[in-house]
């Protein structure tokens, strides 16, 4: 009951489950509350399919690139709340606040706040129009928070903003977006718009760039993503497959001197997911019937036009993204993976649909079974990870749900199509 009961108790009751709370539990049971942990890999476009060894690499790679480069620890949610509790708001404004750091609605400004400094922020901006107005619309907040930031002073305002959206760009191209401090300060951008204003400088260092050792880390991506997409927003002919897939084709615009240059980004790739994520949801508050319009609803509808017939595509989708799920003794599943196409990693960017949510659809008598199922199942230390999409006898996925889950997903997206088509 601690383990598993305690984290929906304390949500009832609006009680946060804090890390010395989870320590507590952990001296007592020997471990606490995670949710299930699913690896989403993106289908590489000219691959074969990764192997489960080689998902386990990258993971491992990723985790050591971040040791190496000793990135930064993140304030952690009980921190940021009593950062927000001790900064005198109004009491509507707290309230406002907590219940964002809870709910992480509005996400972008749960985003937000990372750290001291944006909590300033806000605090500033209350003084001059209410949080929670402002809050629950991307552009408002953007506006008021860079207006506080720069105290609406025009040439340093023109200067920040042409330094970020050149800036971001240069780090598309990068598989992290960081860069030394060495490398940073040679860059056109810094050059041209930093370098001879060193107020400008403090500004950036206090409130969206962070020194770490000899890098320089962005600490507030929202706002440097958020400039650069409602700069491609202007650009009505900007060809959104282009943005967020591999391939050659004019769609990002760069500001230097007032002068635009167009160029050819080749960014995608999985340590990329979550600019990739954050600029689909970013345009989707800013300009949602035309992103929407131009680039979601076409996106899955190719997507379903590839598994016309709903007789068969279950099985064709289960074997395209070599579904796994991993299930302990007790039945209940513990985590898992599979292959995402571009559509379905934008279906999960935007809350369209969810492949995990299928699993709601697998009783724990077909747990159980698929357990059961030697063929498809490799035992683990204190789990069975069950590849689903190795099991030959398509009635018995049919009669255990495997292919009715499946279909839920589906029809998640077509009611969306369906919803948001001119």
């Amino acid at each position: 009951m601690l383990v598993e009961e305690v984290p929906s108790i304390l949500k009832t009751f609006g009680l946060y489950y804090t890390k010395k709370f989870k320590n507590e539990i952990e001296d007592i049971t020997g471990r606490y509350f995670e949710e299930p942990k699913h690896t989403r890999i993106q289908i590489p476009q000219h691959e074969s399919h990764l192997s489960r060894e080689e998902m386990d690499y990258e993971q491992t790679k990723e985790e050591w690139y971040e040791k190496l480069i000793e990135l930064p620890e993140p304030y952690s949610n009980e921190d940021l709340i009593e950062m927000i509790k001790r900064n005198g708001f109004t009491k509507e404004n707290e309230d406002f606040l907590l219940q964002t750091m809870e709910t992480r609605e509005p996400w972008y400004l749960y985003e937000f706040m990372v750290d001291e400094s944006s909590i300033e922020l806000l605090k500033r901006l209350e003084d001059k129009v209410v949080l929670k107005t402002v809050g629950r619309n991307l552009d408002l907040f953007a506006m008021g928070i860079f207006d506080v930031m720069t105290d609406r002073r025009t040439g340093l305002y023109a200067n920040l903003i042409h330094f970020c959206i050149d800036y971001t760009i240069e780090l598309l191209y990068k598989e992290r977006p960081i860069l030394s401090e060495t490398k940073f300060r040679k860059l056109s951008c810094y050059k041209e718009n930093v370098e001879h204003h060193p107020e400008l400088e403090t500004l950036l260092f206090t409130y969206l760039l962070e020194r770490q050792g000899k890098w320089i880390v962005i600490k507030q991506e929202l706002f440097l993503l958020y400039l650069l997409c409602h700069e491609m927003k202007e650009d009505e002919g900007i060809d959104w497959d282009i943005v967020f897939e591999k391939g050659c084709g004019k769609c990002l615009l760069k500001t230097q001197k007032g002068n635009k240059a167009f160029y050819f980004p080749d960014f995608v790739n999985p340590s990329n997911m979550d600019w990739i994520q954050r600029i689909q949801c970013i345009m989707d508050e800013i300009d949602r019937t035309g992103f929407r319009q131009k680039y979601v609803v076409p996106k899955l509808e190719e997507f379903l036009n590839q598994y016309p017939s709903k007789a068969e595509r279950a099985a064709a989708f289960l074997e395209d993204i070599r579904w796994e799920l991993d299930i302990d003794l007790d039945g209940e599943i513990c985590g898992g993976s599979y292959f995402e196409k571009d559509a379905m990693i934008l279906a999960d960017n935007l809350g369209i649909a969810y492949l995990t949510d299928a699993e709601e659809y697998l009783a724990e008598s077909s747990r159980r079974s698929l357990i059961e199922r030697q063929g498809i199942c490799t035992k683990k230390e204190d789990y069975i990870a069950v590849s689903l999409y190795k099991e030959t006898d398509e009635d018995y996925l049919r009669k255990i749900g495997v292919y009715e889950a499946l279909e839920y997903y589906f029809g998640k997206l077509e009611t969306f199509v369906q919803l948001n088509k001119e």
